[in-house]
C-alpha cells in the first residue's frame, strides 16, 4: 500500500490530518473557532516543522460543530498519549493556528489529561450523533449483495474496521474516535455503496496513506472487492464521491 505525501518532509500522521480536518472547519464557522481557542492550551512549539492544512482531507472534515467539538476532546486526549514527535507535530499546528487568528485569543484553559476522559464541564455535555459507517462494494458484484454470504462478508469487514480502531486505541474503547465508539455502542447503522474498481482502489490509497481505521475484501488474486471505513470519513466527501452509488438492501 502506498503512503499519501505532503508538501513536506514530514509524514502526516492520522491524528495531524485530523488536526488539519478541525483547523479547516474552524476557518469556516466562527462560533467553532471562538471555542477551539477557548479550549486548547497556549502551545509553546518553537522550531517544530508544520503543514499548510491546505492539504486538508474533506472527507474528514466535521459536519457540525456539534461533532467539531468532540472530536477535539478525542484529539488533545489522543495526542497527549502519543510519541513525541507526533505529539509535537499536533501541538505545532495548533499553535501557528491560534498565533495566527485575527483577534485575541481568550485564556486558555489547562487540561489535565486522562486516558480517554476530559476533565467534566470543560466541554458541557455533548450529544452523540450516530454515524453509519459506509461500506463500499465493487459495483460488477452489486447483484450478490444482500446474498447469505456476502452479508457475512460485510459482517466481517464492519468487526476489522473496528478491530484496527481498537489496536490503535490499545484496546481502550474510551480511547475508540467518536464516529467509531458510537458505532460500536450504538445502533451499528451501515450505507452501503457500489463504485468502480478503479476508485475503490483509490478510496484504499487513500485510507493506507492516513492510517485511518478501514477494512478491505479481497479476492484470492489480491483484487479489491469491498471496503469499510470508520464513520469518521464522510463517503460524500470523498475525492472518488462521484462515482459512487448508494444502494439500499431490497431494491
Amino acid at each position: 500500500m502506498s503512503t499519501v505525501h505532503t508538501n513536506t518532509t514530514h509524514t502526516c500522521s492520522y491524528l495531524c490530518h485530523y488536526t488539519q480536518a478541525l483547523l479547516a472547519y474552524a476557518d469556516q464557522h466562527k462560533e467553532f473557532a471562538d471555542w477551539l481557542l477557548a479550549h486548547i492550551p497556549d502551545y509553546t512549539t518553537a522550531g517544530a516543522q508544520t503543514e499548510d492544512y491546505q492539504t486538508v482531507v474533506p472527507s474528514l472534515i466535521p459536519q457540525s460543530d456539534e461533532a467539531a467539538q468532540r472530536r477535539t476532546q478525542w484529539l488533545l486526549n489522543e495526542v497527549a498519549l502519543a510519541p513525541q514527535a507526533e505529539r509535537e507535530h499536533v501541538y505545532a499546528t495548533l499553535a501557528k493556528w491560534s498565533h495566527a487568528r485575527p483577534y485575541e485569543k481568550p485564556k486558555a484553559v489547562v487540561l489535565g489529561i486522562t486516558i480517554g476522559v476530559l476533565p467534566v464541564g470543560l466541554f458541557g455535555e455533548v450529544k452523540r450523533k450516530h454515524e453509519p459507517m459506509a461500506v463500499i462494494v465493487r459495483r460488477d458484484l452489486r447483484e450478490r449483495i444482500g446474498a447469505p454470504a456476502f452479508l457475512r462478508d460485510i459482517t466481517k469487514l464492519t468487526t476489522g474496521v473496528v478491530e484496527l480502531g481498537l489496536h490503535q486505541a490499545d484496546g481502550h474503547t474510551a480511547r475508540l474516535e467518536p464516529e467509531l465508539g458510537d458505532w460500536l455502542f450504538g445502533e451499528k447503522t451501515i450505507t452501503l455503496y457500489t463504485a468502480p474498481h478503479s476508485s475503490l482502489k483509490k478510496i484504499e490509497q487513500q485510507l493506507a496513506g492516513l492510517r485511518a481505521p478501514h477494512a478491505v475484501s479481497r479476492t484470492e488474486q489480491g483484487t479489491v472487492e469491498a471496503i469499510a471505513m470508520t464513520p469518521a470519513f464522510y463517503a460524500g466527501d470523498l475525492d472518488v464521491a462521484e462515482t459512487l452509488e448508494q444502494i439500499v438492501l431490497g431494491e
